[in-house]
């Protein structure tokens, strides 16, 4: 029952206007992963996650505007530094206080295919930075993943109100080095989606990190400014973020 994950909480600071519905936009992620069962070099594991956006209106201070939960099981392969997950990822979004919004939650169901490096995942950060002190790395990580999502009968477990058909996935992550116990890592996503009309929707997104490294974890700040974004959903075209956030 090992858990590793990060929590972190965000306003919009740039392109954010107060006439808009959402303004200042104050965004809190949770992300956690379990290792339940681990055969060699084999790891029966699940992810929970949670993402809701806050709004500010005249007649309120607080204002929920959007919930996303993710629950996430899969099985993990770990080999030379390598990791392969195939996964299957449940999450939804609803939009809680948008009028325009008829047609209730958005369900994103889809078998994955996940291969990436130990250092490109939070789940083994800590061990990449441990016992390092002023040292410049200049080293890589990267993500690649592939999902397909499901569609059938109507169910929570398949796609509903999206034609979603195909998805790619990636982060490819910089780390910079470490000064005394401050770490700078950054990094660029990337998200593509394919419709059933064959039309695609693609996410761009630049992260840069300043955390300090301690031995329960990694705490610091983030800068997170989306580069470009034509997705129907959670669009965040423009938008830039500064926030905190902790990596247990």
């Amino acid at each position: 029952m090992d858990t590793k994950g990060q929590v972190s909480f965000a306003p919009y600071i740039q392109g954010v206007k107060k006439t808009e519905g959402f303004y200042p936009g104050y965004r809190t992620d949770f992300i956690a992963d379990v290792n339940f069962l681990r055969f060699g070099s084999l790891t029966l594991n699940g992810l929970i996650g949670n993402m809701t956006m806050i709004s500010r209106t005249s007649e309120s201070i607080f204002n929920l505007d959007k919930i996303q939960y993710t629950l996430s099981p899969g099985i993990r392969l770990e080999h030379k530094g390598i990791l392969i997950t195939g996964q299957f990822n449940h999450e939804s979004v609803y939009a809680i206080s948008r009028a325009d919004d008829q047609q209730g939650a958005f369900w994103q169901n889809s078998g994955r295919l996940i291969v990436q490096s130990k250092g490109a995942s939070y789940l083994f950060l800590r061990d990449e930075y441990k016992n390092i002190n002023n040292e410049i790395l200049n080293s890589w990580d990267a993500i690649l993943g592939f999902g397909l999502f499901l569609h059938g009968s109507n169910s929570i477990w398949v796609a509903k109100n999206q034609d979603y058909r195909q998805e790619v996935f990636s982060n490819i992550r910089y780390h910079l080095g470490v000064y005394k116990n401050y770490v700078n890592f950054n990094g660029l996503q990337y998200h593509l989606w394919r419709n059933a009309d064959k039309t695609v929707e693609q996410k761009l997104t630049l992260t840069v990190n300043i955390f300090r490294n301690n031995t329960d974890g990694l705490f610091g700040v983030y800068y997170r400014f989306v580069i470009y974004d034509n997705s129907g959903q959670d669009n965040e075209k423009g938008l830039g973020m500064l926030g905190l956030r902790i990596i247990f």
